[in-house]
């Protein structure tokens, strides 16, 4: 007789990659390790300093996800291949209502939410003179699809734009096509 696998024993890697910090439980209770390594049926993490085992059945899940450096191989309607700097590709299925706008897509892979920008090419002589104008500190005003608001230029402006703390304390990445000049006060 041929013993079956239940689901949980075949399912494999639920999504997570080398550098995720996930909470995983031990003999001790839970804790949170970092993937150094992953396979089928589980991970390595580094728990404190050491490398641990664990079966994905006794990973909780994720605390923080690592940042993913990703280009576009090639683009379809229905989805994307993309690189990694590991040379290794994978597909990005598109959903539906995000086919349209084609200038931020979000995507599910799995477990783990994909978001991507397309770049922009700059304008003539625009975007290049837009640094020089604002400087940390400044207040401005931004206006980004059809949210539009108004803050303080935090830390150096950068090439394609700056972060903006809002009144609430909200900060706020905007690009420099986004701001709309100095933010006037209503008094």
């Amino acid at each position: 007789m041929i013993d079956q696998k239940t689901p949980e024993e075949g399912a494999g890697n639920p999504g997570y990659e080398v550098g995720d910090e996930v909470y995983a439980q031990h003999r001790s209770g839970p804790c949170v390790g970092k993937v150094v390594a992953h396979g089928k049926h589980g991970a390595t993490l580094d728990i404190g300093g050491k490398h641990h085992s664990v079966h994905w059945r006794h990973v909780l899940g994720a605390k923080k996800r690592a940042t993913q450096h990703l280009n576009v191989v090639d683009e379809g309607e229905d989805g994307m291949i993309v690189e990694g700097a590991d040379k290794r590709r994978r597909y990005v299925a598109v959903p539906p209502d995000a086919r349209e706008d084609r200038m931020v897509v979000k995507s599910l892979s799995g477990h783990r939410m994909v978001t991507f920008a397309k770049a922009q090419k700059p304008t003539e002589g625009g975007d290049a003179a837009a640094p020089a104008t604002f400087k940390a500190g400044d207040k401005v005003a931004f206006e980004a699809g059809e949210f539009s608001g108004a803050g303080v230029i935090v830390g150096d402006p950068g090439r394609d734009g700056a972060y903006v703390r809002d009144d609430s304390g909200r900060l706020h990445q905007v690009r420099w096509t986004e701001m709309k000049g100095a933010a006037t006060d209503p008094s």
